[in-house]
């Protein structure tokens, strides 16, 4: 959003928190370019491109928790495009996580949103619920700080657990598909083994190294 008669009507700590938290932009060779919508940024060919999942997942996180209700229009307008991108710019999946950003933007947080705009984001929640329960594997977890291990039932390719062992988070390394009843119950050929691994997480293969760590399930 423009800043400079912005930052005329702002408290300094307002100010800097708006900085500091990326609300407000010092940059002004934006306006040379063209608008950039807040999904979107520029490549060194000064092309437009939509930001990567993960990125824009983390910038709609960090925006909807930095948001205040006194902040100014433009900066709630900022929240309001991100959260647009959420919903609609960011490809199949992800659902678990832009279900936790959404709703918290929608109950949580202290954006401003129209009630139009409101009903539409709730009717995408209760969709996007739906893929939740299919996204769900079961996670296998190794900590990139003391190399302990882990599986969890309650897994999902963009969610974090935390190690019991140190405290740090991490993502799953592989994740496969969970097995219904009916499938843990049916008998396989010699040999063969029942695993369907996700595409897009990738294996870590570091070996036996660690191993003396693993502390089995969490879910």
């Amino acid at each position: 959003p423009p800043t400079a008669s912005i930052c005329q009507q702002l408290d300094p700590k307002q100010a800097f928190r708006l900085y500091h938290t990326g609300l407000l932009s010092q940059r002004s060779d934006q306006s040379k370019r063209g608008k950039l919508e807040a999904w979107e940024y520029y490549t060194e060919s000064n092309a437009k491109c939509t930001m990567a999942p993960s990125d824009l997942l983390n910038l709609a996180e960090s925006r909807v928790n930095s948001i205040r209700s006194n902040d100014p229009a433009v900066v709630h307008e900022l929240v309001a495009q991100t959260i647009e991108g959420l919903v609609y710019k960011v490809p199949f999946g992800y659902w678990n996580r832009r279900v936790r950003i959404l709703t918290n933007s929608l109950n949580s947080s202290q954006l401003r949103i129209g009630r139009e705009q409101r009903k539409k984001y709730e009717r995408k929640l209760l969709e996007f619920m739906e893929w939740v329960k299919k996204e769900r594997g079961f996670g296998y977890y190794q900590c990139d700080a003391c190399g302990g291990r882990w599986k969890s039932g309650f897994s999902y390719e963009e969610i974090q657990q935390q190690c019991l062992q140190c405290g740090n988070f991490a993502k799953p390394y592989r994740i496969v598909d969970l097995e219904s009843a009916a499938e843990r119950e049916e008998p396989l050929p010699q040999g063969e083994r029942k695993e369907s691994t996700r595409a897009g997480v990738k294996g870590k293969g570091k070996g036996k190294k660690g191993e003396k760590g693993e502390k089995g399930e969490k879910g």
